[in-house]
């Protein structure tokens, strides 16, 4: 699997294709795990439980991206370890797949590169509070899927 950026308006305009697509009528279920690798290191920023907070914020978004790849196919399963910049406005000026889904002792990669555009996406557009200065924060999701 290729490296996926997303960044500024794409984000955007990636997130809200994913919002517009069809949900089942029955939604496919999986469960997505997520697990902060690495926060950034300034002892005067947010704490690292507050970036977990807010990113999990955004799990009914991250939910759909992936609910979105299990109608494709029913037994997606994988990782992606995002990376992702934090400005000093907590906003996030970049947001990749650090390690195309793959880091030494990692899980497979996610082979979905929609759901990895979709997740990438909803973390671009989270906003983790203000900084004294730019920080990187890597978490691994880890994609599931639920059996019937």
């Amino acid at each position: 699997m290729s490296n996926v950026a997303i960044s500024g308006a794409l984000a955007l305009l990636l997130l809200a294709s994913c919002n517009d697509a069809k949900s089942p009528e029955t939604p496919t279920q999986g469960d997505i795990q997520i697990v902060r690798l690495r926060a950034p290191n300034d002892a005067s920023g947010p704490s690292p439980d507050k970036l977990d907070d807010a990113l999990m914020k955004k799990r009914k978004e991250l939910d759909k991206c992936y609910a979105e790849g299990l109608t494709r196919e029913p037994k997606l399963t994988g990782t992606i370890n995002a990376l992702f910049k934090i400005s000093r406005d907590g906003s996030v000026s970049e947001a990749t797949d650090a390690f195309g889904g793959k880091e030494p002792g990692a899980a497979v990669a996610l082979p979905d590169t929609e759901v990895a555009r979709c997740v990438l996406g909803v973390i671009q557009l989270t906003n983790f509070g203000k900084r004294p200065q730019e920080g990187e924060a890597v978490y691994s999701l880890k994609f599931v899927p639920l059996d019937r």
